[in-house]
């Protein structure tokens, strides 16, 4: 019964019940968070059994957690890049969910095929795959886009249970509800 008001946003009541767990005072009241919502910090979204890495994208200043993962350094959270004057090709080939910007800072950046290759050559109806070797495409200098062979890999690493993989919460598009992940490896 605690109130949550406007002074008390960011508060959270810890919860020792692991079925009710804790909740979070955003602008529109309590949130579990377990529960997804767009009004808790990205922060909270992250599996606090993980000791993660950061990295620095030199291009924007931002930073991303990191996990280590097979002797490689993963990026676990999405990328959220969008200077179109220092990379022409992401102009119009790239958005937030809802097309609301304030959703990139939470969720990162949605890519078409262009702009995720940096590579306008790689337009619908154009063969451009990622082959065996990694390519750079928007990732900042230093990472790149996995390879099919990384991505195979790591999957059959992690015995093809993608539950393992998948964030704990934030799956389902309100009508079908994808089952929650684990998130054992911090890929959130």
């Amino acid at each position: 019964d605690e109130k949550c008001e406007a002074g008390d946003v960011g508060r959270i009541i810890e919860r020792a019940d692991s079925v009710i767990g804790s909740f979070y005072c955003t602008v529109n009241g309590w949130t579990n968070l377990k529960d997804w919502s767009y009004d808790v910090p990205k922060e909270f979204r992250f599996n606090p059994d993980i000791d993660y890495g950061t990295m620095t994208d030199d291009r924007d200043g931002k930073k991303y957690k990191t996990i280590e993962f097979n002797g490689q350094v993963w990026m676990a959270e999405n990328l959220n890049y969008a200077d179109s004057t220092k990379s022409t090709v992401i102009k119009g080939n790239t958005h937030c969910y809802d097309n609301d910007e304030r959703n990139c800072e939470l969720l990162g950046r949605f890519y078409n095929r262009t702009a995720a290759m940096n590579n306008d050559a790689c337009i619908p109806g154009k063969v451009c795959n990622l082959g065996d070797e990694p390519v750079q495409g928007i990732c900042p200098d230093g990472w790149h886009i996995p390879s099919w062979k990384e991505m195979y890999y790591f999957d059959w690493a992690v015995d093809d249970r993608l539950d393992y993989v998948r964030s704990a919460n934030g799956w389902g598009d309100g009508v079908k509800i994808i089952a929650p992940g684990l998130d054992v490896y911090g890929l959130s």
